[in-house]
């Protein structure tokens, strides 16, 4: 319960950034960030899904007492972050603009979507590390510095937005930019703030430079583990991409669908917790070959999924369709009497 609650979190904050943003950024509504948002979830479905890897093959070899090993197994993730880092990189200075132009037809939300998403991808080390670190912690039982150190950026992120967004100080107001470097700079404080507790937290395996070297062997045990959750996370970006390809000529309708999604995210990602939380106590347990211990944490595991889902399902079956047009029926008639808007582009009024 400890561990998904503090997976939950980093997870909440992610979803909560959007919706900060939406409510902070200038521009054309939330259109921009419908456009990028595939890809940054895209990137951290991929840092995850390795951490996830790594998180339940280091357990499994802790749980072994083999010392060796783990300090390779967190050496080869590590390396797999700069690898993940240099092909974001590239994507962020070759491709965003091709990405984005496939999603919109309307020039100002292109050029918004290519400048955010942009920052995004090229300072994109910071988001990819602290998913490792985040992993490597909790498999040594140690999710509340990971924790910590989310909440840490999450806070820099929510004081930089309305300095760097608005110019405010000696800050110069930089809009959409500015919004994208306040959420880099939170990322790469967390992943400073996760580095350190690693280094000084994590003494059940050695560190350094020569436990990076690439291990075919070790790389394919964290993918194996790795891919599945890597491919759930990103299916996630892949529908919110192909809907936006289906809206791109209606980017009220795109919003609108980004605002239900994000809302629908902090369910998912109780279960996103729950997974997290239990795939490193059953790999220590396998380890360990602790079978009564496997079993328990597969039932609780499947015991609290199921009253999730249920609650949720609960939840749901109150919100007919009917309610929700006429909120955004009613939301549309408040915006053209005020002259304001959030959720509509001018072009729509």
């Amino acid at each position: 319960i400890i561990i998904m609650f503090f997976v939950f979190c980093f997870f909440f904050f992610q979803a909560e950034d959007g919706i900060r943003d939406f409510c902070l950024s200038r521009g054309l509504g939330d259109v921009y960030k419908r456009q990028v948002f595939p890809v940054q979830m895209l990137m951290v479905a991929v840092g995850i899904g390795t951490g996830v890897g790594t998180n339940a093959l280091l357990a499994r070899t802790l749980g072994q007492g083999n010392r060796k090993k783990a300090a390779k197994v967190a050496g080869n993730s590590l390396f797999l972050g700069v690898i993940i880092y240099v092909v974001c990189l590239l994507f962020g200075i070759f491709g965003v603009r091709a990405y984005i132009s496939s999603q919109t037809v309307d020039a100002e939300v292109l050029e918004m979507g290519v400048s955010y998403l942009r920052i995004c991808c090229v300072i994109s080390f910071g988001i990819i590390f602290f998913s490792l670190f985040e992993k490597l912690l909790q498999a040594t039982g140690r999710s509340l510095y990971s924790t910590i150190g989310q909440v840490v950026g999450a806070v820099v992120n929510i004081i930089l937005d309305p300095i760097m967004i608005y110019g405010i100080g000696p800050c110069p107001e930089m809009g959409v930019k500015g919004a994208a470097y306040a959420t880099v700079i939170g990322q790469v404080a967390s992943a400073v703030l996760l580095l350190i507790f690693h280094i000084k937290l994590n003494k059940e395996f050695e560190h350094g430079a020569k436990y990076m070297k690439p291990d075919g062997g070790i790389i394919k045990e964290i993918y194996a583990i790795g891919l599945p959750a890597i491919i759930a996370q990103a299916l996630m970006s892949i529908m919110v991409y192909v809907m936006n390809l289906i809206l791109k000529f209606n980017p009220s309708a795109q919003t609108a669908y980004g605002l239900f999604y994000k809302v629908q995210q902090f369910v998912l990602f109780l279960a996103f917790g729950l997974r997290d939380a239990i795939t490193p106590i059953i790999a220590f347990a396998y380890g360990m070959r602790s079978k009564k211990r496997i079993q328990d944490g597969i039932k609780y595991g499947l015991i609290y999924t199921v009253a999730l889902t249920v609650s949720y399902t609960h939840l749901r079956a109150h919100e007919t369709g009917r309610n929700l047009v006429c909120r955004l029926l009613l939301e549309k008639k408040k915006t053209k009497n005020s002259k304001t808007c959030l959720l509509y582009t001018p072009n729509d009024r």
